[in-house]
């Protein structure tokens, strides 16, 4: 089920403290490690692995595309 950005937020925003490019599994050991919910894990799980994003604005962007947000 799709989630809002405000849900996504925190933990990209906390990837991207930790290291300048992301992808969906940096996203996914965050989610992990905080216990971040279902909907969110799913929403990054959607993501294609091979993409690496570089910005919040561009993993908004994926997620986005991928129908994972609800806003």
């Amino acid at each position: 089920m799709p989630a809002p950005w405000a849900d996504f937020e925190p933990v990209i925003q906390h990837t991207f403290s930790l290291t300048p490019e992301a992808s969906r599994s940096d996203f996914i050991d965050i989610c992990y490690a905080n216990e971040v919910s279902d909907d969110v894990i799913d929403g990054f799980d959607s993501l294609d692995g091979r993409i690496i994003m570089k910005s919040a604005e561009e993993a908004k962007e994926a997620l986005a595309a991928a129908g994972a947000l609800s806003d």
